[in-house]
């Protein structure tokens, strides 16, 4: 929604009602930036730890897994297969290995 922040809109308004339009507008651009920042369904959420520092966690953005996620070569290599080395050794610098000339 939008939030009126001009004078015009808060005359009238007691102190009260302006701190709790403020409170909601600042609620609502949370909830908003929290669902922008959500890792997509599926998303293998151990790359956010912060101790995980490999390529495959600089290169696989939300958006790149989006793209990739249901895609799959010819002899059935899928992303998931790509990183699953990356996932089960966290510590790992590459992360991602190809499963096939394909991928």
């Amino acid at each position: 929604g939008v939030y009126d922040i001009s004078n015009r809109r808060r005359l009238g308004l007691s102190e009260v009602q302006c701190v709790q339009d403020m409170y909601d507008g600042v609620k609502a651009l949370l909830d908003i930036e929290k669902g922008a920042n959500s890792p997509p369904e599926g998303y293998p959420t151990d790359l956010l730890k912060p101790e995980v520092s490999s390529a495959l966690k600089c290169f696989l953005t939300f958006e790149v897994f989006e793209q990739l996620k249901d895609k799959k070569t010819s002899r059935g290599v899928t992303v998931s297969d790509c990183i699953n080395s990356g996932l089960v050794n966290l510590d790992s610098s590459i992360g991602i290995y190809s499963g096939d000339e394909e991928s």
